[in-house]
């Protein structure tokens, strides 16, 4: 795990997803991987309802490199994508 900045924000590095990190509450970002793009397990309801927990696996970001800015579009679409049909 590794804690950086980007001069804009704070961003908590972690090949885990995590339900908190430092500086969540004030706007702070989660970058994690593990899960690919694997919906099914119970902690992905809370995944995606936290705009700032970003996942930088390779099928969220359409299998190429991505830059920071690049990786929040992709999550939001991706979440966005499965509020419609997840329960």
């Amino acid at each position: 795990m590794a804690e950086i900045s980007d001069g804009s924000y704070k961003i908590t590095l972690c090949h885990y997803p995590m339900m908190a990190w430092n500086g969540a509450a004030k706007g702070s970002y989660l970058v994690y991987g593990h899960i690919h793009n694997n919906t099914d397990a119970e902690y992905f309801r809370l995944l995606r309802s936290m705009p700032n927990a970003l996942n930088a696996g390779v099928d969220i970001n359409h299998f190429r490199p991505v830059t920071f800015y690049e990786m929040i579009k992709h999550n939001k679409e991706f979440k966005e994508t499965l509020l419609s049909y997840l329960p």
